[in-house]
């Protein structure tokens, strides 16, 4: 007990005769120099003891890391326990085990939080505000979340991957989070993890958080900011592959489609035209890759919005498939919309986005534009 108690355990003790327990709890502090140490009174032989001692303690403690039952007598004459039991038996064997089973919550509560040295050094790294110690973590994660999957507990690892990514993005480590979070999309899709509320809520929350610990970076490092949005849309994607697959909804589940949607839009601000894009990164491909998971969100009034900021056609784009110009980029998502809309036999939407297109966002003489498409001069 000296010895915890030296190392910063909080020791308790638990004495049949509080009269020599006291005397003891005043030796560990004054050997220990530790004040956290406590004193609770415990006849082994007598199980109303036990109950009694065992409930002061649940009631308490938070929890109890080590157990250690030491008490014991032997070679007895025939005495009895207050329960009727021999001494030795009752004291020895039956009062530690009613003990032991009585505090058991407080045992398990202590190993629900227990670390293993890997966890426990990922937490330090995590705690300091190094480059060095960022890479360190994003290998100790990495191994730990293989451990897991290795050990039949991929829940487990895509948990680890989950919370050490946001403490990651919470210290402005957006270019180590990104590479667990590609670690990430692979547990979810090859363990496989279903496709849950809770997990989409999860996901919901990592692109949230990615988006704020970047935003420092538009300004001062466009580059970087660029390339790292580039990631989170590969993350994305394979997030809504995930959803396809392992989840209730045919196309994916409609907030991953949302998700991706519009970080499609969001990186097609900065990216160059599709014929000058060796990546296949291209501003019109990237927008109508948006308008085509928007669609497959179900989202016609965000994709009205979006249509609405978009210029309106010139004289020369109206001419597309009457004099050989190239279409509007309006006019071509929104055919890409109702297009969706129908494959997906979505007609209720397809109806909200054309009538708001026509009655808020194209100023055009609808019936003149019709008659015009339907001219073969």
């Amino acid at each position: 007990a000296i010895d915890l108690a030296k190392r910063g355990a909080k020791v308790v003790i638990c004495c049949r005769d509080l009269k020599r327990g006291l005397a003891a709890l005043d030796d560990i502090k004054q050997e220990s120099a530790s004040q956290d140490v406590h004193l609770f009174q415990l006849d082994l032989a007598s199980l109303a003891s036990v109950r009694k001692c065992a409930g002061e303690l649940n009631a308490k403690l938070d929890k109890v890391d080590y157990l250690i039952n030491n008490a014991g007598v032997m070679m007895c004459p025939q005495w009895k326990t207050e329960d009727g039991f021999d001494m030795q038996m009752g004291t020895n064997h039956f009062g530690h085990f009613l003990f032991t089973e009585l505090v058991m919550p407080l045992l398990k509560k202590s190993a629900e939080e227990a670390q293993t040295p890997l966890t426990t050094r990922l937490t330090n790294l995590l705690a300091e505000n190094e480059d060095s110690a960022a890479y360190e973590a994003l290998q100790l994660a990495h191994s730990q979340v293989r451990r897991l999957i290795a050990s039949d507990k991929g829940d487990e690892g895509a948990d680890l991957a989950y919370d050490v990514s946001l403490q990651f993005l919470s210290h402005g480590r957006v270019s180590v989070a990104s590479q667990l979070l590609a670690l990430l999309a692979e547990v979810l899709t090859e363990v496989p993890i279903e496709t849950t509320s809770s997990w989409v809520e999860k996901i919901t929350t990592i692109d949230t958080n990615y988006k704020t610990a970047l935003e420092p970076m538009k300004a001062a490092q466009p580059s970087e900011y660029d390339r790292l949005m580039r990631l989170h849309y590969n993350f994305l994607k394979k997030i809504v592959k995930w959803s396809a697959d392992w989840g209730t909804v045919k196309f994916g589940d409609l907030k991953c489609h949302s998700l991706l949607g519009e970080q499609c839009w969001l990186i097609s601000s900065t990216a160059p035209p599709d014929e000058e894009d060796e990546e296949e990164f291209g501003k019109e491909s990237l927008r109508a890759e948006c308008i085509m998971h928007l669609a497959l969100a179900e989202q016609p009034q965000r994709i009205g919005e979006l249509l609405a900021a978009l210029p309106a056609p010139t004289p020369e784009e109206e001419k597309m498939g009457r004099g050989g110009g190239t279409a509007a980029e309006r006019d071509c998502f929104l055919t890409r919309a109702i297009v969706v809309f129908i494959a997906m036999e979505n007609l209720r939407d397809a109806n909200i986005l054309v009538k708001n297109f026509m009655e808020d966002i194209d100023t055009r003489n609808h019936k003149k534009l019709a008659k015009s498409y339907m001219n073969k001069n």
